[in-house]
Parts: structure tokens; sequence; C-alpha cells
């Protein structure tokens, strides 16, 4: 940790993962927790698109999940990937630290 980092009693460092998991229908949900994801999504350690402030670069974990060309009609959702779409299903989003030790402060999700 920076000087700066270690003057803040609060600060830590975020790690962020989405995945998909396999339940889609409420009674999967607790064999499904239990799996491996069927997907990763997404995850971040240090974004640099959160905070303008010099004090928060690079230490903030941020995920967008999106359709990288959205369809303009139901016709054209035959030519896109649906294993990118977010659809009704079981999500894991897992939070993490690298900081030793207890952790004070708070996650935004």
């Amino acid at each position: 940790a920076t000087p700066e980092e270690k003057s803040m009693p609060h600060w830590f460092d975020t790690w962020i993962r989405v995945e998909r998991m396999s339940a889609i229908m409420p009674d999967q949900i607790a064999k499904a927790a239990k799996a491996k994801p069927v997907q990763k999504l997404d995850d971040d350690d240090d974004g640099d698109d959160t905070y303008k402030e010099e004090r928060h670069n690079k230490y903030n974990s941020l995920t967008r999940i999106k359709i990288p060309n959205p369809p303009k009609s139901f016709d054209d959702l035959k030519n896109i990937d649906t294993k990118k779409l977010l659809v009704r299903g079981l999500y894991r989003i897992s939070f993490t630290t690298y900081k030793p030790g207890e952790v004070k402060g708070s996650f935004v999700a």
C-alpha cells in the first residue's frame, strides 16, 4: 500500500467476478449453487473507469455485461451469441479484497 492508502484506515482493494450457474428453475438452485459455474461472464481487479478522483485511481472493480451490438429487431436476435445474454437463471457475484486482516468499510454493488 502507498503512504496515502495507509493513511486511510478503511481502504481496501476490491476484486469482483460474475458467473452464470446452471440453474434456470427455482428447484434447481440448491444443486447449482454447489456446482461449478457454467460460464464466467466477467471479472475485474483494479478497473480504471470508476472514479475520476486521483485517490481512487485503479483500485476499484467494475464489470459491465452487455451485448456488443444490441439487436434492432427480433429477427436480429438470430445472429447473437446467446451465451452472452443475461437470461433468467442463477448468477453468482463474488466480491473479495486482497487486504490482509479485518476489513472495515463496505462494498457498493
